[in-house]
């Protein structure tokens, strides 16, 4: 199983699991959501080139446009969308969006 699905489930599964979903995802229209390193366990960055110039895993916490414009930049994505998530995890890099859905 891939060791990010494995830490989906893992996390999923936790008592407080949303609990640190609305810390990383805040219901309340027009908050900035903070990213640290206890939220999501990896260094986090605002600057592009100390995300790139880091040897470590880590998260590129951007907007969305800065994140297409990496991304389409550095990683040959193509589709005019943003990106919610940019991480490096062992040297590899990781894109994605994001999407929190709740019923009530």
């Amino acid at each position: 199983m891939n060791i990010w699905t494995q830490r989906s489930i893992e996390l999923a599964n936790q008592h407080e699991y949303l609990d640190q979903l609305f810390k990383v995802y805040p219901l309340s229209a027009n908050e900035k959501r903070e990213l640290d390193k206890k939220t999501l366990g990896l260094e986090v960055f605002k600057d592009e080139r100390s995300f790139m110039n880091y040897d470590g895993d880590a998260i590129y916490n951007c907007s969305d446009t800065q994140g297409e414009k990496f991304a389409k930049a550095y990683l040959g994505y193509n589709r005019d969308k943003g990106l919610d998530f940019i991480a490096k995890v062992n040297e590899t890099f990781i894109i994605g969006e994001t999407k929190f859905l709740v019923s009530f």
